[in-house]
């Protein structure tokens, strides 16, 4: 038995009431005599159909029952055979047909049809251009975004097919566009993002987009003209959520907290698959957190994952003059480093009278695989104390620290931890052994 590979969207209206069923089967050809059987006839408002390039050409005929009322269209052509395009040409997918229409998706193919057919649509997907598939010209595909003005979500996967001209100067505005996806389509971002104007965007999100680095990272803001666009395009966001891979395994992310909320949490990561580039991670970890302060100065909170070899007493604190609204910083050390220098910076002892105190909203700090030491306790202790002379008192510290020998007992540690105690709202140790 073939396994059932198109799904429908069925609506029937019953007694006054429209009621939703949502089924599989092998063929189209098997919906076909579905609808021819049912009593009262049912309309598709939904379809995903895997097709061939035969379907493409009958397209209309399988939805002739439901031209009115379709609201949600996928269509995924079969891999084709290397060399050979789908029917020779892009394929046409008229949404003048379906004046429903409002959800498109598109995977393995262009259509056509990108310009006028969708002034309805809302959510919109092209996906999965193969190389065999004949290549839109950038400024094509920019006249078409011009009559995208009910577009509110546009997602891009594996899209590179595309011709682009010398750089242009020209925008494209998609005046209700909310959410942009890009995944896997450095080229399609590259010829399109610098000319786009969003005012309304709310979530971008990417994936190994920007920049295709030998070793599988890629960086937002140190591609020009993307690292432009990109900046520009944020400037203008109310809230947003962006996730940039640096590579396979850690993606860097920025979410908000409310969709008119301007301060974002930012998830900085920089461990690469491959441990010969650990000198890159180093050197480019204080930079991703600076250069995220070009657009986000406001950041409200921090979760950083990385190696913090080179993040010392003067990093952290240029650092923490950046963000003067952070609220909590979250820290993972893979590195096992020692976690003193954040609480040096923070350990304000000989502020002079022009000096500001750094974070003085900063509420909740949390360490993950910093060294275990006696140092690192008394060094919180002193930043706790500082911070407490300036009546400012955090609610939550936790520590998880990394003890890489067998330890002595130390009444001392023991001591410091209860003085760390008294001086925070919650304290949190737990000690980790790797030894």
């Amino acid at each position: 038995m073939a396994t059932p590979h198109v799904k429908v969207v069925f609506e029937v209206m019953m007694c006054g009431v429209k009621t939703q069923t949502t089924m599989s089967f092998d063929t189209i050809e098997n919906v076909l005599q579905y609808i021819g059987q049912s009593t009262p006839l049912p309309s598709i408002i939904g379809l995903d159909l895997p097709m061939t390039p035969q379907d493409f050409l009958d397209i209309d005929r399988y939805l002739c029952t439901s031209k009115g009322t379709l609201r949600e269209l996928r269509l995924d052509m079969d891999v084709p055979v290397p060399g050979q395009y789908p029917c020779h040409r892009r394929q046409p997918v008229n949404a003048h047909s379906y004046p429903a229409l409002v959800s498109l998706s598109v995977h393995g193919f262009v259509p056509t049809t990108l310009d006028s057919s969708f002034i309805h649509l809302t959510h919109l997907t092209l996906g999965d251009v193969y190389s065999q598939t004949p290549p839109l010209w950038r400024d094509q595909f920019l006249d078409a975004m011009k009559t995208w003005t009910s577009l509110k979500v546009l997602e891009i996967e594996e899209y590179n097919k595309m011709i682009q001209v010398p750089e242009s100067s020209r925008l494209v505005t998609l005046p209700r566009l909310e959410i942009l996806k890009i995944k896997d389509s450095p080229h399609w971002a590259s010829c399109i993002l610098p000319c786009l104007d969003l005012p309304g965007l709310r979530q971008l999100h990417t994936h190994r987009t920007f920049a295709d680095l030998p070793w599988g990272g890629n960086m937002l803001f140190w591609v020009p003209p993307l690292g432009n666009a990109v900046t520009r395009l944020l400037h203008m966001i109310k809230g947003v959520h962006i996730e940039v891979a640096q590579d396979v395994y850690q993606p860097t992310t920025i979410s908000t907290t409310g969709p008119d909320d301007r301060r974002v949490v930012l998830t900085a990561s920089v461990m690469a698959p491959m441990t010969r580039w650990h000198q890159w991670q180093l050197e480019v970890l204080p930079s991703i957190m600076l250069a995220m302060a070009n657009v986000f100065p406001q950041a409200a909170t921090f979760n950083i994952t990385g190696d913090f070899a080179t993040m010392g007493k003067k990093t952290w604190t240029g650092f923490l003059k950046t963000y003067p609204e952070l609220l909590e910083l979250h820290i993972r050390d893979v590195g096992h480093r020692d976690g003193r220098p954040l609480f040096l910076a923070l350990d304000q002892s000989e502020l002079g009278p022009d000096d500001r105190v750094l974070c003085p909203s900063l509420k909740y700090i949390s360490m993950y695989g910093v060294a275990q030491s006696r140092e690192l306790l008394q060094e919180m202790h002193n930043a706790l104390l500082c911070r407490s002379d300036h009546n400012l008192v955090l609610d939550h510290l936790d520590l998880y620290p990394q003890i890489l020998a067998e330890p002595d007992s130390d009444d001392l540690l023991e001591e410091l931890r209860s003085d760390i105690e008294d001086a925070v709202a919650v304290f949190e140790y737990k000690a980790l052994n790797s030894y």
